[in-house]
């Protein structure tokens, strides 16, 4: 019992040296609120025409602003000032988001619109870029991070993923980004700046089991804007 009893204990510090275990999920806050847009293309007068319409990524409704769940949402415009870049900056990324080329991280508000009770606006507190790869993403959209874990076996869980807007969450052995079309110096600097040492990367894919590893099949992948 006692020779049991050492085995356990040796193997657990031999885990917490080498950092296998179990890696803590996401904060739900870390994780929700993050929208797709694409522009209105209604001709009526603006800004009862002309915003966005936006949706809630890996959900089939979205609450708007009057509190009904809907599909889409439609919004007077997305407003970005809570990120306190350039003026120039914003223009740039309201127009990508609009082009469905940025994910918004926010809150849809009501009541903003001067005169104009009745209509809600994308408020934003982050943006995520898409790669320069013009492949639309499939599959479901993850928040993918360093988890910490080091191995000195494989399969190595290191990559924790967060299904955006929901509270399912996973750990994977690899992420593959090859097949979103992005150059391959892109790919290694989403690595890089964004995986491994940044905020990590907003990819849309899904999770293929092979042997005993999970490997992440990115179809698309964001980077976290400034500001």
């Amino acid at each position: 019992m006692t020779s049991r009893a050492f085995v356990v204990g040796l193997l657990a510090c031999v885990l917490l040296l080498t950092g296998i275990g179990p890696a803590a999920s996401d904060p739900p806050r870390s994780v929700s609120s993050y929208y797709l847009a694409r522009a209105d293309p209604r001709l009526c007068p603006s800004p009862f025409c002309g915003g966005i319409w936006v949706r809630l990524v890996n959900r089939e409704k979205t609450t708007c602003g009057d509190g009904a769940a809907r599909s889409e949402c439609y919004a007077a415009m997305a407003d970005l000032r809570p990120m306190r870049n350039t003026e120039e900056a914003r223009a740039r990324l309201a127009e990508l988001i609009g082009e469905g080329r940025a994910l918004a991280r926010g809150n849809l508000v009501r009541g903003l619109v001067p005169g104009f009770p009745e209509l809600d606006v994308l408020v934003v507190s982050e943006v995520w870029t898409a790669s320069s790869s013009r492949v639309r993403p499939r599959g479901a959209f993850y928040r993918l991070r360093d988890n910490g874990v080091r191995c000195i076996t494989t399969p190595c869980f290191s990559t924790h993923a967060a299904v955006l807007n929901t509270g399912r969450h996973d750990d994977v052995s690899d992420v593959d980004l090859t097949r979103t079309g992005a150059p391959r110096k892109e790919q290694l600097g989403a690595r890089t700046r964004g995986l491994l040492t940044g905020a990590g990367l907003i990819s849309s894919g899904r999770v293929l089991r092979a042997g005993k590893g999970r490997t992440f099949i990115a179809t698309q992948f964001y980077a976290r804007a400034r500001g």
